[in-house]
């Protein structure tokens, strides 16, 4: 676990503390307040004054824990507008859905996805907490894939689920870089993976810096570098026509890449990865963009301090935690709705 890990996580335990802290405190002076004999050798003296404001205190504080059961029910959307970037594209992008047995909307998660009509959809881990919520998610990633290209990253809790990626139309890409051309310039996408990164397994980053020296030889040898590029990489080209282009949001596998309009053009990185922490090997790849998950915004939180905990960030590379759909532990929320990403890259 990293810092940044470790200071979200005692973040989180100290609220939940404070408010069970509070409920105890709140439910005891509701009743010693409403008592007229005291049942307790320690009981508080309040004046006439104190007990209405002690009791509203305690029925606010109840309001706030129903609406912490009702508030993973209201979706949001959160957009990003990033220009000056190497291609035009619109990316929508969820993470942490911790499906479970209970049905939370997946059906209008899908609905609010086919009405953005994005180019591509990034997952960036953890599925599912329940046998049962493998097979919602299973329905899930397999109704966004119908819509556009769909690529995921495993996250913590993903040991059991990663066959639900591929098996229903999603790429997972831990690990591995995979190239999209468009007609007016290429895209590649690598997955970052913490644990492999532990054990300095440096897949992705032979793999991209291969792309760029390739790349590098001049556009009079783009023929002989695609090919050496599809000898030497098992993952094959796609060609990834967007929507926003006006094309249709399909993509097809090839072997050979598709031309695109300038090969004289870096084409853009696009870094993915369950945890903020792989943040700096993003920064090594020298990534354009960094999306990720994990924190799920805090989940519970009234802090306004951030550590990497959700939203935007800029920087080398500006960075997107998305503070996902689903929960852990306690199956609330509170000021901190899931949330679906749009981010739209322009080039001016």
């Amino acid at each position: 676990m990293t810092e940044n890990d470790q200071i979200s996580e005692i973040v989180f335990y100290l609220t939940a503390a404070v408010y069970a802290l509070l409920g105890a405190g709140g439910a005891l002076v509701l009743y010693q307040a409403t008592t007229k004999k005291a049942k307790l050798s320690w009981r508080l003296s309040l004046n006439n004054w104190q007990r209405p404001f002690l009791c509203l205190a305690f029925l606010f504080e109840l309001a706030c824990l129903l609406y912490s059961l009702y508030e993973p029910y209201t979706l949001e959307r959160s957009h990003l507008h990033l220009r000056g970037q190497k291609v035009n594209l619109k990316i929508v992008h969820l993470s942490d859905a911790h499906f479970d047995d209970t049905d939370r909307g997946e059906r209008q998660i899908v609905a609010e996805v086919q009405d953005v009509k994005p180019d591509l959809i990034v997952f960036t881990g953890d599925a599912a907490n329940t046998k049962a919520g493998l097979l919602r998610f299973a329905l899930f990633i397999k109704a966004l894939s119908a819509i556009a290209p769909t690529f995921a990253v495993s996250g913590n809790h993903d040991r059991l689920s990663q066959q639900f990626f591929e098996s229903n139309g999603a790429r997972l890409i831990d690990g591995e870089t995979i190239k999209l051309e468009t007609h007016q310039a290429q895209i590649n996408i690598v997955g970052l993976n913490l644990y492999k990164q532990r054990r300095k397994d440096t897949s992705a980053r032979t793999q991209v810096e291969a792309e760029r020296n390739n790349e590098s030889a001049g556009a009079s040898n783009n023929a002989s570098n695609n090919a050496s590029n599809n000898a030497s990489n098992s993952n094959s080209s796609v060609v990834l026509k967007c929507a926003s282009n006006q094309a249709s949001d399909r993509v097809s596998n090839s072997s050979a890449s598709s031309p695109s309009a300038n090969k004289d053009v870096q084409p853009m990185l696009l870094a993915l990865s369950h945890y903020p922490a792989c943040h700096k090997l993003a920064a090594d790849l020298k990534a354009d963009l960094f999306l990720c998950g994990h924190t799920h915004g805090g989940q519970v939180t009234l802090s306004p301090f951030r550590f990497f905990e959700r939203g935007y960030y800029g920087g080398s590379p500006p960075a997107y935690v998305n503070r996902g759909l689903g929960m852990f532990g306690l199956p609330i929320r509170f000021l901190c709705p899931p949330e679906l990403t749009i981010i739209e890259l322009q080039k001016d």
